[in-house]
């Protein structure tokens, strides 16, 4: 099979994932993230003080940013990894997580 053939068809396959996988982002984050955060900031600039609904809005955005900078579903990512039991992985065994209590 020829380099070209083979290429069409590998984008037409990569076309059919594509479209189960799109989400809709705003400036790289995702919207359902993206409009509450915006609503949270503006609820604090009218409810509460100016300075602080901006730099609410502010660190907000830049943090949701950067954890959907190369996936657009990192935050649901980084909620399961800290909601797992097992915190550690060593040697293909799960560590659960020890705790001693001392009186």
């Amino acid at each position: 099979m020829s380099d070209k053939l083979q290429n069409t068809i590998m984008s037409e396959k990569t076309d059919d994932i594509r479209v189960l996988s799109e989400i809709n982002t705003i400036f790289g984050i995702p919207a359902k993230y993206f409009i509450p955060a915006i609503l949270a900031s503006a609820g604090f600039v009218f409810g509460v003080n100016w300075i602080f609904g901006i730099a609410f809005g502010f660190f907000i955005i830049t943090g949701l940013h950067r954890l959907h900078m190369d996936d657009p579903e990192g935050l649901l990512a980084w909620i399961t990894r800290l909601s797992t039991r097992h915190k550690n992985f060593v040697g293909g065994q799960k560590t659960g997580l020890r705790i001693i209590l001392i009186k």
